[in-house]
């Protein structure tokens, strides 16, 4: 047996995972949606006494979108379930005000427009956030 088998061995164990691991990663995916999220700071100004929280609240959130887009990486997992929770959670808010507006704010279409847009972006930064972190825990 040669001595450098085991070194080899581990080598191309760690070049499946790599692979794996690049199949598996829609981070790039699930970063340009964040940015795409930033369709807030545009509407803000627009509909700052519609949205149900302070705006303080909405200016917070997105600078915490854009420092999450940016540390997004296919090795930190924290970071994958960092992004999925992100993004339901967005997912949630946005559509809940778009069905608010829908239903008692129709003389603001804008507004529900701007929710439900940014409410699909996010189910799709969800389906991609979540499927990351499934490789990721696949091929741990």
């Amino acid at each position: 047996m040669d001595s450098t088998e085991p070194f080899y061995e581990s080598a191309k164990e760690e070049m499946r995972k790599e692979i794996l691991r690049e199949r598996h990663y829609y981070g790039d995916i699930v970063r340009s949606l964040f940015f795409a999220g930033a369709i807030v700071i545009a509407a803000l100004p627009f509909f700052s006494a519609k949205i149900p929280f302070p705006k303080e609240f909405a200016l917070v959130a997105i600078l915490f979108f854009v420092v999450v887009a940016g540390m997004t990486d296919p090795v930190r997992k924290w970071l994958a379930i960092l992004n999925g929770l992100i993004s339901l959670i967005a997912l949630a808010g946005f559509e809940y005000n778009a069905l608010q507006t829908y239903t008692y704010y129709t003389q603001y279409p804008w507004f529900f427009w701007i929710n439900q847009t940014l409410a699909i972006n996010f189910f799709f930064a969800s389906y991609y956030s979540i499927k990351t972190l499934r490789g990721m825990v696949l091929n741990t």
